[in-house]
Formats: structure tokens, sequence, C-alpha cells
């Protein structure tokens, strides 16, 4: 069966980790990544899936989160072995689900604090995508035109564009590596220092 292009992986007192294939394979299966991170799903060196930092290494202390049975085509949900200290691991279930992005026409952000970043962001062509994920602007008939975009830090910001030349920044997720902006459970906004917002969401519009 071939592999889908995204991964999401989840268990007890973590966050959901979201991994994309790329266009490299280690030990004979595709690795997958975190968007703009440097965290992979890969298959290992003693043919296990793994959770890690450094999928060429061979050191132990990469791998954070391994399956527990080897020679799996893919990895599935089950019982699997999270890294405590050195070769200390402890066993904990892990679900894996096939996972696909699904980028809507617009965003609406609501911001009650009205600092003008709120309105409708909408997809620009895909032909202006930054680093291969879509971009989406307000649109403004008056004021500041900002875009919404995946940052190569891994958060999704809020800015006046996506060079450090014009890209002043206004807002940014509180999380990173994740291929879409309504996935972030917090934002921070740019106030003389970033500060958590109560205020700032993003709601992907569906129709």
């Amino acid at each position: 069966d071939l592999l889908p292009d995204y991964y999401r992986v989840d268990y007890t007192n973590s966050n959901p980790g979201f991994y994309k294939k790329e266009n490299y394979e280690h030990n004979g299966k595709p690795v997958y990544k975190k968007p703009k991170l440097e965290e992979y799903l890969y298959f290992n060196k003693v043919d296990k899936w793994a959770v890690g930092v450094k999928w060429t290494s061979n050191d132990v202390n990469a791998e954070r989160l391994t399956m527990k049975e080897d020679g799996h085509e893919k990895p599935t949900s089950g019982a699997w072995q999270v890294q405590k200290t050195g070769f200390d691991f402890e066993k904990i279930d892990v679900t894996i689900t096939e996972y696909s992005p699904k980028y809507p026409t617009y965003y609406e952000v609501k911001n009650t604090g009205s600092d003008g970043l709120e309105g409708f962001y909408e997809k620009l062509p895909e032909s202006e995508n930054y680093k291969a994920f879509p971009v989406f602007t307000n649109r403004p008939t008056v004021g500041t035109k900002y875009l919404l975009y995946l940052h190569l830090t891994g958060e999704w910001r809020i800015s006046l564009g996506t060079s450090p030349i014009d890209g002043t920044l206004y807002a940014k997720s509180s999380q990173k590596g994740l291929p879409s902006p309504e996935l972030s459970k917090g934002w921070n906004v740019w106030k003389d220092t970033w500060k958590a917002s109560n205020n700032l969401t993003v709601v992907a519009i569906n129709h």
C-alpha cells in the first residue's frame, strides 16, 4: 500500500504531532517530518518506526518514541515506548492516524484586542505558496495588508510579508510544526514584547 502524505501522532500528555512525507527514504521507507522542524517519523536501523530528531543517527538518544514491534510496513497504533533517560523506556499507547490537511478558501482571524489583524484572509494562488505551504491575505480595501503563512521557524505568522525586509511580525502561533493555523491552541501577539493572547483566534471558513 502507498503510504499517506501525512501522519498524525497522539499520545498522553503531548500535543498531537503532524508529520509530512519527505521525498527521500531511510531503511527502505519514507521519512516524515514535522513542517519546518527537525523532528522526524521514520523507519530506524532495527526496523522499527520511531520519532526522533536525527533520523540518520545511530545514537539511541536521538529517538524519543519507538514502536514496540518491528517489521511493520507503516506506523500503527498500539504499544510504543518513550525514552525516559539513557536506555530507560516506558511503555505508552500511541494513536497513529492518516491525515490530510484541507486548506479553506478563507480563514477568519478573530481578534477582540482590535490590533487591526482581524478579518477574512483569502488563499492566494498556488504559485504564491511560501516554501510549499499556502499563503493567505486579508486583501483590505483600506488599511494594512497582512499575510498569514507558515514561517521557516515552524510557527504560523501574521505579518507584512515573508521576507526579513518586509516581514514586520504582529502575531505568531504558540505551537510550531503544524500544517495549518487553526490547529494552534494559542497565539502570541507583539506589544513591545511577545505576549500570549486570549483574544486572537484563527478559524477555517469552509464555505
